[in-house]
């Protein structure tokens, strides 16, 4: 009797000590591909986000939904890029952290467009790890998202004309990419140079970069925030500098044309990171 209820105790310090220390972490997309699957749990550490690394998979409450607590946020998995005080640029899908190429230590995917002739089979493509995005011309062209080498395979195919690479161009702005705003001419495929804000760190803000700081600023670290005739008021007070009072991130997703990451909502708070893919390797 004495030996079960000591085994008992023993397996329930454990569990406890693991729920402490560790989480599982499903993947509801196909932002991650080829590193994470969709429908993949992921075992994550509850570690600070201080020790986190340049090219770790984290997890993090997703910090677009501003309206509920955070641990109330849905938990999405990335690959952190930029830490604070970093410099993040991304020059035709290349990403620079500090001047240093980041991606080359990285398996990713991309968008390809694939021209075919009549005698292309599509059932060809089943042995290639893809995720099919649209046939966008009967039996003439496809687009879907798949790493450089697949992509050089599939160009062999008989029947194949063409597979290209897509990327938006330069200076071409999407509004839909961060900070979301006339003053910068960026998209997902050139973006920055941007610092990552840093605690205790004076940043020097107006009126044409206050996009870059306003989430911060008005949600994440709940102030006031008013633009008034090309001028900022903090707290019913003008400024001209802020101090962020935690640090920030930037986080990326793998599979890099089908993703939902930094590039479109702007920086991670610390707050919102829930730890590291447990087991990962960056190499």
């Amino acid at each position: 009797m004495k030996k079960s209820l000591y085994i008992a105790a023993v397996i329930i310090i454990v569990f406890v000590f693991f729920m402490l220390k560790f989480h599982l972490v499903k993947s509801y997309n196909h932002d991650m591909l080829p590193s994470i699957s969709k429908g993949e749990y992921v075992l994550v550490s509850r570690i600070p986000p201080d020790k986190m690394s340049r090219l770790n998979i984290i997890a993090y409450h997703f910090p677009g939904i501003a309206d509920k607590k955070i641990r109330k946020k849905p938990v999405h998995l990335s690959r952190l890029m930029a830490l604070p005080g970093d410099t993040i640029e991304i020059r035709n899908k290349k990403v620079y952290v500090n001047t240093d190429y980041m991606d080359k230590k990285l398996s990713l995917f991309y968008k390809y467009r694939i021209s075919t002739d009549t005698s292309f089979n599509p059932n060809s493509l089943e042995k290639f790890n893809t995720l099919f995005e649209n046939e966008i011309a009967p039996s003439k062209a496809w687009e879907l998202f798949t790493s450089p080498k697949t992509a050089s395979n599939i160009n062999d195919l008989r029947g194949v004309t063409n597979v290209r690479f897509l990327s938006d161009l330069h200076r071409n702005m999407d509004y839909g990419v961060f900070p979301n705003s006339r003053f910068f001419n960026w998209n997902k495929d050139y973006f920055g140079p941007l610092v990552i804000p840093e605690v205790g760190k004076e940043i020097q803000i107006n009126y044409m970069n206050i996009n870059l700081y306003k989430r911060i600023i008005e949600v994440y670290e709940n102030h006031n925030l008013i633009i008034k005739y090309q001028k900022i008021y903090i707290d019913g007070k003008e400024a001209t500098t802020y101090i962020p009072e935690q640090n920030y991130y930037f986080v990326m997703d793998d599979n890099r044309d089908h993703c939902n990451d930094s590039r479109h909502w702007g920086f991670l708070p610390a707050d919102h990171v829930a730890g590291i893919k447990t087991f990962q390797r960056n190499d």
